[in-house]
């Protein structure tokens, strides 16, 4: 690969991502897609400087929060280590050394443990975070744009009145400000944890954040991580592969994050996770049938009080 290569594109309605490669590593650029342009929220603007503060303070050799290094053009850019996301090698099924993968895992928690474990200042505002509220609001309206309001139907009819509620209820207490608050990522996801593209790394894994930092309880990022976890773990299952590094991932990433948590709390903010990236998909990508399996897998967590994304079997 050479300099200003572009080595991997991402477009949904909601984002388009490049990756390019650069003289010192890769450069993740994210813009609005075409189905959010006009929605003000998603618009490039200015980190916090609080939150850029936060994730510099939190951050140490092995592991960076990386806020994006520029804004401008409608666009947010990050200086990453690598072109791919752990999410994506997880995906893969195939770790290359899956100790490396789990102590990735084990520093995630520790320092995203860190990052909370910072208190509110006074005199800076922050927005509740996003993914429960998109989701809280399509349960409440059904709108949205390409498969939300038929997936909308789908969900709720496959789901049924009781569960239903219960979902409703669980994305208004992740939207809610009860509980300890802490300044969170936001979407924590897996997908903006970029690993090191070298056998013999001098760079830190980055995880990508900043525009999503929400005040929020922290159950919302870890709820966030665990929930894609049993995505992934699904997605391999499904695929006859084993999910065993996706457990090693999860154990490792609780392990590192410690205790208190209230995981009651988190296995049921996991669950909104899921049902929001359900949404997401419906209305930025459009109608799979792959979106009818959500329906048995989120029902199952409903009754199981989503339980199942905590789960540290060996």
């Amino acid at each position: 690969m050479t300099n200003g290569e572009t080595v991997a594109q991402y477009t949904t309605g909601m984002a388009r991502t490049t990756v390019t490669r650069t003289a010192t590593g890769f450069l993740w650029t994210r813009r609005p897609g075409k189905d959010v342009r006009t929605e003000p929220q998603h618009q490039p603007g200015p980190v916090p400087e609080d939150f850029t503060h936060r994730a510099s303070a939190a951050s140490s050799d092995h592991f960076t929060f990386a806020v994006p290094d520029t804004w401008n053009n409608g666009a947010y850019t990050w200086n990453a280590p690598g072109p791919r996301s752990a999410a994506q090698t997880l995906l893969d099924g195939t770790p290359h050394d899956p100790d490396a993968s789990a102590r990735i895992a084990h520093t995630y928690g520790r320092h995203l443990r860190t990052f909370h474990g910072t208190g509110v200042t006074d005199g800076t505002t922050y927005p509740a975070p996003r993914y429960p509220t998109r989701l809280a609001n399509w349960i409440r309206t059904a709108a949205g744009t390409r498969a939300a309001p038929a997936f909308h139907t789908i969900l709720r009819d496959g789901l049924g009145t009781q569960r239903w509620s219960k979902l409703t209820a669980y994305a208004h207490e992740a939207t809610s400000r009860s509980g300890h608050l802490t300044v969170v990522i936001g979407w924590a996801t897996l997908g903006s944890l970029i690993t090191v593209d070298n056998p013999e790394p001098t760079q830190p894994v980055a995880l990508l954040c900043g525009p999503e930092g929400a005040l929020a309880a922290p159950e919302i990022d870890l709820g966030c991580v665990l929930g894609e976890l049993h995505e992934i773990a699904a997605s391999l299952t499904a695929r006859t592969m084993l999910s065993k590094p996706v457990t090693a991932w999860r154990n490792a990433l609780l392990n590192g994050y410690g205790t208190p948590l209230d995981t009651a709390r988190t296995a049921r903010t996991a669950v909104v996770r899921i049902a929001a990236h359900a949404h997401d998909f419906a209305a930025y990508v459009g109608f799979h049938t792959e979106l009818h399996t959500y329906v048995g897998m989120l029902a199952d967590l409903l009754d199981n009080e989503g339980t199942q994304t905590l789960a540290q079997e060996t």
